[in-house]
């Protein structure tokens, strides 16, 4: 007041409601989909979609990793947000033969250095690409948000989008595959000649 007693206080905070929330996650959303279809022609550009995540959305994904699966083991692909030896550290503590059980909550996995490596909160989530090979991928939970119902759909549709790009990508270099072959036999088949 005017003689300089305290009268209360001023608590400054800043709330991410849901709706906030859900907004930046749709737009994460398209802006992966739109990154993953302009680089769906080469390997390299759907590993930049996926390093695009990093810029677009740290507060829900921190980091993400593609995986296949080996033997018993998991190997790692594409991935942001994580240092190699984090990636040998998320891929140690995955055991293929609990894969499904994963797939239902998060799960723990060491990330750090030494000492500080702390626990992170992973989602696990395969990749439907229609072949023999078992790809997945690892998803970081953002700290402290809860893993509801949206935090799954958002996941689920970041992963449906570079199954499709990678789909997409797969039956281009096919189709590329196929012309080449066609366009060699053109190039080497017998000429006719006129007698």
């Amino acid at each position: 007041d005017e003689h300089g007693r305290r009268m209360g206080t001023l608590g400054i905070s800043v709330e991410t409601t849901e709706h906030v929330r859900g907004q930046r996650r749709l737009a994460t959303r398209f802006e992966f989909e739109a990154q993953c279809l302009q680089g769906s022609s080469e390997v390299s550009g759907l590993a930049a979609a996926f390093r695009k995540l990093l810029e677009i959305q740290l507060p829900d994904l921190p980091f993400g990793m593609q995986l296949v699966r080996v033997d018993d083991r998991f190997v790692a692909g594409h991935s942001f947000g994580l240092g190699e030896v984090e990636q040998e550290q998320v891929a140690r503590s995955l055991r293929g033969d609990q894969a499904a059980y994963m797939m239902t909550a998060p799960f723990d996995a060491p990330v750090g250095m030494g000492s500080e490596a702390e626990p992170a909160r992973v989602v696990l989530r395969p990749l439907r690409l229609g072949d023999e090979s078992e790809s997945w991928i690892a998803w970081g939970l953002g700290t402290g948000l809860p893993y509801d119902a949206a935090y799954r759909q958002f996941i689920d549709a970041l992963t449906v989008a570079y199954e499709n790009a990678e789909k997409l990508r797969r039956a281009l270099e096919r189709r590329g595959r196929v012309e080449g072959e066609r366009r060699s036999l053109l190039l080497h088949a017998p000429v006719p000649a006129a007698l």
